[in-house]
């Protein structure tokens, strides 16, 4: 296993969650003699212009690639072709609201890459993108090491970063850290499918990954996963995501409160002020949890306490307190199932059964997302609603 000391010294085991910090030293630990290729695959891959976690790990990936290592940066063609960091919006918007260095950026990253003959950039679903800014979007993020005869070491799951942001100041994020064999053999299969494949589920002993395909149909899986955990819960469900809740997912997670499980929800509504296409259409969303806080009282709704940090913890927890009955699933799907899904994203979702699994990752989401937000008052909703419209505001107030 191919771990630097100091990440050894913490015991990092299979299916543990890691922090931000964690995954970027274990990619800084990553050694060439031992090593014949990597996959690195990610939404977006842009160097910023401080010495962050970030710089740091191109600057590996580099070394890695100069000592011999085949290196495989496999990116989705969003950010610097047709959406830009930071807002969701097509390029040309972008650039009239002065986001254009950001998107040359990219660019000049991606031009670098090319210049190393060992490393190989590749679009997940091909360099020319599809008409529409936000639809299909490969968001399978993974890091995976393999030996010179291309046999799996390890692995990690990205269940963060919007983009190849791995800075924690920015982001409240996670992995999921695997060197499970039969898990590696899977993946390694799975990050060579093509763009577009049937969706799968594969059942081990300790987890369940159950992947989102951008097919017809490819949703179900998952999302019939995503309510099978909510709906066995008996006390209560902790719901932590980028994106707020919608579709079956949150009327799911009303039943749950209308028949008197808490329902805790952690995103960045109304903190929101980098994303205008996220609060235009996520706003209906919170006036309807509004609602349903109002009418029941067991929903409560946190967002991070500062408005530097956003919450991109993939999480939902069900019966956390307990433990025997805790059910986990997190992974790179952001679990909403109408917004999201019906623009297409590729996504792998893993439910953790093993109960020393599932503990190990509610401390982790008490220590890393729990302990920097803040709950948001029923009274504070209504002001946003208040914000977005008036219409709206005395609908919920009703």
């Amino acid at each position: 296993m191919l771990i630097n000391e100091a990440t050894r010294t913490n015991k990092i085991c299979n299916g543990q969650s890691i922090n931000l910090q964690q995954m970027t030293d274990i990619i800084l630990g990553q050694q060439p003699h031992n090593l014949g290729s990597i996959r690195l695959h990610t939404l977006s891959y842009d160097m910023p212009l401080t010495e962050g976690n970030a710089r740091k790990i191109h600057r590996h990936l580099q070394l890695l690639a100069s000592e011999g290592v085949r290196v495989t940066v496999a990116v989705d063609n969003t950010y610097g072709r047709r959406v830009a960091p930071k807002s969701d919006l097509p390029i040309p918007i972008a650039r009239l609201r002065g986001e254009g260095d950001v998107i040359d950026r990219v660019r000049a990253t991606h031009a670098e890459l090319r210049q190393n003959r060992n490393i190989d950039l590749v679009f997940s679903g091909g360099e020319k993108p599809p008409l529409f800014p936000l639809s299909k979007i490969d968001h399978r993020k993974a890091f995976v090491t393999y030996d010179r005869d291309n046999n799996p070491l390890e692995a990690m799951i990205f269940g963060s970063s919007v983009n190849y942001h791995f800075d924690s100041e920015e982001s409240i994020g996670s992995a999921l850290y695997f060197n499970d064999n039969s898990f590696l053999e899977w993946l390694k299969e799975y990050l060579l499918t093509p763009h577009y494949t049937q969706p799968t589920q594969r059942q081990e002993r300790e987890y369940t990954v159950t992947t989102r395909e951008l097919v017809s149909g490819g949703n179900k899986l998952a999302d019939d996963e995503i309510a099978r955990v909510i709906q066995r819960s008996s006390e209560s469900i902790l719901f932590s995501s980028q994106w707020l809740p919608d579709g079956n997912t949150l009327d799911l997670l009303a039943q749950a409160a209308y028949e008197g499980k808490r329902v805790e929800i952690y995103s960045n509504f109304p903190t929101i002020s980098r994303e205008p296409l996220y609060a235009f259409l996520r706003r209906n969303a919170l006036y309807r949890i509004a609602k349903i806080a109002k009418e029941t009282g067991n929903i409560r709704f946190y967002k991070p306490k500062s408005k530097s940090q956003f919450v991109h913890l993939n999480a939902l927890i069900s019966d956390r307190h307990s433990p025997t009955n805790a059910t986990a699933i997190t992974g790179t799907d952001n679990m909403t199932n109408q917004l999201v899904q019906n623009l297409g994203v590729r996504e792998t979702l893993i439910t953790l059964t093993e109960q020393f699994m599932v503990q190990s990752f509610t401390h982790f989401v008490r220590d890393n997302l729990e302990s920097v937000c803040e709950e948001l008052s029923l009274n504070q909703i209504h002001l946003v609603g208040r914000i977005y419209g008036d219409i709206t505001h005395r609908r919920i107030a009703k």
